[in-house]
């Protein structure tokens, strides 16, 4: 049996993917990791940029800090010992899309823990009901934040408390902008005319909205030939609507995270699954700065959720690499982008930011 083969007959073995009884004598599902993996893979092989992070580089890593190769087979021979650490590096690659630095520094950590403690992070990380209502905020949901302590100490609360501030961060943005933007009965306020040119264009412009492009944003409510104006009041205030209304359930990691994206709505059927919002960060959303950053270069931790909100309940769609406010206004250019400016996600998210923020 080779290396791979050891650590799924291991995880197999130890969180089995049909379930155990807990200690109140419920039921616990697992993650099957392996066709959890293979989901992953697929995912990413649709995305197909090649200059993204390889999925199979998901089992690679782990056992490249471990110095191992997933044909040999060390690990049922002299280093069988090293299984436990080896298959929660494993596990926490797939599920978390960690980084090598992030995967050695959890291999020095759980070298010095016991295998019984291993075992219990593994079920914690595999675990299918590892959702925590957020005790701040009645309408938020953390699922896999409890898990991601990866043996980590205090790590789970340092991530979780970072969502928490991020939610609350969009959720004053979009508390400002509805104040001060949605509750003047048309148009856009003579204060805001100019952030709103650089985003989107001419707010008295016509355009035609059936050939905007928007995905299943039925919810907009608008048909035929509106104004820009009337479209940038539309989506924003279904994302104000959605996060004073619905329940926003944040995901740590999950099968449908591709590599180099920080936070990703998988599609608008799973986004708005069982009348929540469901966005999924990775890592690199923490790597945000939780402040308001006026450079032309920077997107806070709420912008990025409002980026995901205009996704999730208006379907505005990512046009490029416009990503950034300074490439976001070069949208407004016609003749290049058309009426792109208009359903790019992150034009909405970074307006907000530079007109309310």
């Amino acid at each position: 049996m080779n290396n791979l083969d050891t650590l799924w007959a291991y995880i197999r073995k130890h969180v089995p993917s049909e379930g155990i009884e807990d200690a109140d004598g419920g039921p616990v599902k697992f993650r099957d990791l392996k066709q959890y993996h293979e989901k992953k893979v697929s995912r990413w092989v649709e995305v197909g940029k090649t200059q993204r992070r390889r999925a199979e580089e998901l089992i690679d890593d782990p056992l490249g800090v471990c110095q191992l190769r997933r044909t040999d087979s060390e690990l049922t021979r002299e280093r069988a010992d090293e299984v436990p650490v080896v298959a929660m590096l494993l596990a926490m690659s797939i599920v978390l899309n960690l980084d090598e630095d992030t995967l050695r520094r959890a291999k020095a950590i759980l070298e010095r823990r016991d295998v019984q403690d291993i075992e219990m992070r593994l079920k914690s990380l595999l675990s299918k009901g590892d959702v925590v209502k957020s005790t701040r905020f009645p309408k938020l949901e953390l699922k896999n934040f409890k898990s991601v302590s990866l043996g980590f100490e205090s790590v789970e609360a340092t991530y979780s408390a970072a969502a928490e501030d991020a939610y609350d961060g969009a959720r004053d943005l979009l508390t400002k902008m509805g104040q001060q933007l949605l509750q003047v009965p048309s148009g856009i306020p003579m204060q805001f005319k100019g952030k709103f040119t650089e985003y989107f264009g001419n707010p008295d412009a016509i355009e035609d909205v059936a050939k905007l492009g928007f995905q299943g944003g039925a919810e907009l409510g608008l048909a035929g030939h509106q104004t820009r104006s009337a479209v940038v009041r539309a989506v924003l205030g279904c994302v104000w609507k959605g996060i004073e209304s619905k329940t926003m359930r944040l995901y740590f990691g999950g099968g449908t995270v591709i590599p180099k994206v920080e936070a990703y709505v998988p599609d608008i059927k799973s986004a708005r699954r069982d009348g929540r919002i469901n966005v999924h960060l990775a890592i690199g959303f923490f790597s945000h700065d939780q402040r308001v950053i006026h450079d032309g270069m920077s997107v806070s931790r709420g912008g990025v959720l409002i980026h995901e909100l205009t996704h999730a309940l208006a379907g505005t769609i990512d046009v490029g690499q416009a990503f950034m406010p300074g490439i976001c206004k070069s949208l407004t250019n016609e003749k290049v982008w058309g009426t792109d400016a208009l359903v790019n996600a992150q034009s909405y998210a970074s307006f907000v930011e530079d007109a309310f923020g």
